[in-house]
């Protein structure tokens, strides 16, 4: 009979637990440091995603004067776990667009064994910006070009003159007035802007407007009309307390460069948005009786209302943007591919 060699066998063994060993290494190599090396690159995604977004919105309101590159590894360190990471910038201001590279290096724990001790990793977004072609405004009401261009300081040009085209030049430096089409108010027709007696830009038309929904708010796009809420006073949803989130904010108000019919029938054709820093107003609501809040100095009692503040540019991104909308103020800022 043949007797098992024991010792021999253990030999063996060794062998073969030293060889898997290698593998069990391998293996895990593979899988913890290149979680690891995902786990960095989402976070680098993450930074470059936020800082792209973050310098186009500066752009679009027209501070695009600083150090992107500043602002892109700002981001990129706030979002990596371990707050290292660099950042490259591509800005292309002609075409509204901004280009991010997050960039790294992740420590690996068991690759060292085989001579890998990092990896660089990368991630990149690109964001565009551009005049808002549609936007949801906080407040539905309308304007149209012809009283904007009055009211402001020279900031709102048609550029070239005679052209029809308009585009805020930069941020307006003093407080407007803002009347409503509405009997009793200040509004008079004087700005040379309506034919109307009353001042109003339709008969029975009173500068709000709705979509539809049952809200303080309206979705609007160029060149598509938007009926007259012919609601006097405005929408019950405008309340006092919805109505205090927006002072000292920047809304996008739509303007208008047509309008027609009267009454329900009534409408207004969108142009452009601007922006506009809500400083007061005065309005009355359904159900709600007159609203006074911030300054509203300059507002008469009464029928009167009125909006102040000043127009300035502004990010919007309550819609879309389009390269043919006019730069009226108002910009969407979205990431591409």
């Amino acid at each position: 009979m043949q007797r098992l060699n024991c010792q021999r066998d253990r030999g063996a063994v060794a062998v073969v637990v030293a060889l898997l060993m290698v593998a069990i290494i391998g293996t895990a190599a593979v899988s913890v440091d290149v979680a690891n090396m995902w786990s960095d690159k989402r976070q680098l995604q993450n930074g470059a995603d936020a800082a792209a977004l973050a310098i186009a919105q500066e752009c679009a309101s027209g501070t695009c004067g600083g150090n992107p590159t500043d602002t892109a590894k700002e981001f990129a360190v706030l979002n990596k776990n371990d707050r290292l990471a660099n950042a490259e910038v591509e800005l292309d201001t002609a075409a509204g667009k901004v280009r991010v590279v997050t960039k790294a290096d992740t420590d690996h724990w068991f690759a060292p064994i085989f001579g890998l001790d990092s990896s660089e990793v990368g991630a990149a977004a690109t964001a565009a910006w551009g005049p808002a072609g549609s936007a949801t405004s906080a407040l539905p009401l309308t304007f149209s070009v012809c009283e904007i261009a009055a009211m402001t300081d020279g900031s709102f040009q048609e550029t070239p003159s005679g052209s029809g085209n308009w585009e805020l030049k930069y941020n307006s430096t003093q407080t407007t007035t803002i009347y409503l089409d509405h009997p009793g108010s200040s509004k008079d027709g004087s700005d040379g802007c309506t034919s109307t007696s009353s001042g109003a830009e339709i008969p029975g038309g009173f500068s709000w407007i709705t979509d539809g929904l049952d809200a303080c708010t309206a979705f609007t796009a160029i060149g598509y009309p938007v009926p007259s809420d012919t609601g006097n006073p405005g929408p019950g949803e405008c309340s006092a307390d919805y109505l205090q989130t927006l002072i000292g904010h920047d809304v996008v108000l739509p303007i208008f460069g047509e309008s027609g019919g009267s009454g329900s029938g009534g409408s207004y054709t969108i142009y452009g948005y601007v922006g506009f820093t809500l400083e007061g107003l005065f309005l009355q609501t359904q159900g709600n009786g007159p609203i006074a809040l911030g300054d509203s100095s300059g507002c008469n009692a009464g029928n009167g209302q009125c909006i102040r503040g000043k127009f300035t540019k502004i990010s919007d991104g309550t819609g879309t943007s389009s390269p043919t909308a006019p730069n009226t103020g108002a910009s969407n800022v979205r990431l591409t591919d």
